[in-house]
């Protein structure tokens, strides 16, 4: 979130980064895709300026703003060969087992990780260009991996609309130093546990866990 510069709304701006657009085509033409995730954010993105940053769908001629909300849509275009290997590949048959205790053997495939960092690298531009200057608040999902970490972030459940709408304002309303000295302190935490520092720990649990049996 940033300060608003331009236009009828007020206060801080909202930049919502997803998976995916709000958005689908459908039979008299573009309009909101049905989800938690946008009915919650409706309300709230109505009032603010601000951007929504997501894969188009493998579509064209996405509209440049959310049916109905002033809010820019802000497309991610993937090639067959990142959706498959970020996608299907990195996140589903690396991330996925490796993050819910290796009920599945997850796979290790070079070229997966080269195109998660491509694609992340695109939201990431795209999102850090939405908000022009660096961000003042943070509303994470309680169930990511990263919650119990970043512990100054807004936590949220994402499955609860209303509540998700009511920490979204509650993030809104923060003063400005509250935002920027939470946000300080959860970069300081992320260069100091990046995904090396994961991943050593990952294998030492592993090695601990082997010369347990």
């Amino acid at each position: 979130m940033r300060p608003a510069v331009t236009g009828a709304h007020t206060g801080p701006a909202v930049v919502a980064v997803a998976n995916r657009l709000p958005v689908r085509h459908g039979g008299d033409g573009w309009e909101l895709s049905p989800g938690g995730l946008v009915t919650a954010l409706r309300p709230v993105m109505a009032s603010h300026e601000g951007a929504w940053v997501g894969w188009d769908g493998g579509t064209k001629g996405t509209p440049p703003t959310l049916p109905g909300v002033d809010i820019r849509l802000l497309p991610i275009r993937l090639s067959a060969a990142q959706l498959r290997d970020y996608y299907n590949g990195f996140a589903n048959a690396t991330l996925w087992p490796l993050l819910h205790d290796a009920i599945e053997k997850p796979r290790f495939e070079r070229a997966w990780w080269q195109s998660y960092r491509q694609v992340n690298a695109a939201f990431a531009d795209r999102a850090l260009a939405a908000l022009g200057e660096r961000p003042d608040a943070l509303v994470l999902s309680e169930f990511t991996g990263a919650a119990a970490e970043l512990r100054d972030a807004v936590p949220c459940n994402p499955f609860d609309v209303e509540g998700l709408s009511q920490r979204i304002e509650h993030a809104l309303r923060l003063p400005a130093a509250t935002r920027r000295g939470a946000l300080s302190a959860m970069a300081r935490h992320v260069r100091g546990h990046d995904v090396h520092r994961w991943v050593a720990g990952q294998l030492a649990d592993i090695a601990a866990r082997g010369a347990a049996r």
